[in-house]
């Protein structure tokens, strides 16, 4: 969306106080973390809102890590897509464009790294969130009580629901999925694996640089269309690994393209700091364009 963003390792940041409240099983998968107009906006609030609190059992990290990173000692790995969804060429482009900008500035460039399991994103994400969830979305819609999908989609279509039509959709969706005999699992222990996978290749001096999402931000809930592209940033969330999102610049149409920064649990510092040095040569963030 044109502006930095971090999200932090699981267990790093207190959910305390966020509603619904994140399921205690499911807690470091569901993370808070800062905007901001620059990294180190970003580095700034994080240090202020990073646990552990002593409320939430969640969390359990501290924030730490070099004042200061070489990117010589820094292994930039570009993935330009998982393997399911397309990726346009802008935002393809915009992951090339930033490893090489690191590349420059003296990280060593690895290309052709292939992580399968990053194709069963959707998957993944969906089964493990769904396996560690102890409320079902229309009890959280109803503060408490099962809301009737019927009566509030007759609401909607009439203009009187209390509720979205994202959060009606979601609803209908996690009762189909629930409705669904199913063993999740086997789906927790591959999205376990793919955790370990990718931080083998990344150890604690490697970055990935990711598409955010598949395309340049869409109009206003045309995102629908492609909803289920959202795993380029979800698949993370179940991964518990550290994210940075740095814009890049913007595409033929004056929108921004930005990339995802990702490390191994724990390194945020690193993915910080990487995403500062690729801020300096892409180019802070700035205002849109009128028009």
């Amino acid at each position: 969306c044109g502006v930095p963003g971090h999200k932090p390792t699981g267990g790093l940041v207190p959910n305390t106080g966020h509603h619904p409240a994140a399921p205690e099983r499911g807690g470091t998968y569901l993370c808070t973390g800062p905007i901001g107009r620059t990294v180190a906006d970003l580095e700034l609030i994080l240090g202020v809102i990073a646990g552990p609190d002593g409320v939430d059992p969640a969390c359990v990290s501290r924030f730490g890590g070099p004042s200061s990173v070489d990117l010589c000692d820094v292994t930039v790995i570009p993935i330009e897509h998982n393997g399911a969804c397309r990726v346009r060429a802008g935002v393809r482009a915009a992951v090339r464009n930033s490893a090489q900008a690191l590349a420059d500035q003296g990280a060593t460039l690895r290309d052709g790294v292939v992580i399968p399991g990053l194709a069963r994103s959707f998957q993944l994400w969906s089964g493990m969130l769904s396996e560690a969830a102890d409320d079902r979305y229309d009890v959280v819609l109803g503060g408490g009580e099962p809301i009737d999908m019927g009566r509030e989609l007759l609401r909607m279509a009439t203009g009187r629901s209390r509720h979205t039509i994202a959060g009606l959709l979601l609803t209908l969706g996690d009762k189909l999925v629930g409705a669904l005999p199913q063993d999740l699992g086997p789906l927790v222990d591959e999205g376990k694996a793919l955790q370990a996978d990718v931080e083998a290749i990344l150890g604690d001096t490697g970055v990935l640089i990711y598409p955010p999402y598949s395309r340049p931000a869409p109009r206003h809930r045309d995102a629908w269309r492609t909803a289920l592209d959202a795993q380029y940033t979800a698949i993370f969330n179940v991964l518990e690994l550290p994210v940075t999102v740095v814009p890049v610049g913007f595409d033929e149409r004056g929108l921004p393209l930005a990339v995802q920064i990702v490390g191994s649990r724990g390194q945020d510092a690193l993915t910080l700091r990487v995403g500062r040095a690729l801020e300096a040569a892409m180019g802070r963030w700035c205002p849109a364009e009128p028009g």
